[in-house]
């Protein structure tokens, strides 16, 4: 890889993690609105607004993948997940389910 290559990719690297930092920012402050409030709108609209800053991060996360020096063999080698973020209250307080 090119000098010049390698120098775009620590700039693509760099950009993308300071777009996922203010992003997973937002995301964070509105899981904790929607802990507090008690107006079923408000928790509408930040439920909404968690799906968009989903949708947001989507494309840079691409963007970081075409200019990865790194080869993926297949998108199977992709962790999963069930979203891009994540309700830090179900992290650290999990349902409890009765065992059988």
């Amino acid at each position: 890889m090119s000098e010049e290559a390698k120098r775009i990719e620590r700039i693509i690297r760099k950009h993308v993690h300071d777009v996922r930092n203010s992003v997973n920012c937002l995301d964070l402050q509105a899981a904790l609105l929607s802990e507090v409030t008690t107006d079923p709108g408000v928790a509408e609209t930040l439920r909404r607004m968690r799906a968009e800053l989903t949708h947001l991060v989507k494309p840079v996360s691409m963007a970081e993948l075409r200019h990865a020096t790194t080869s993926l063999t297949s998108a199977d080698n992709l962790p999963v997940s069930n979203g891009w973020f994540s309700n830090w209250s179900d992290r650290f307080n999990p349902p409890t389910g009765k065992k059988s």
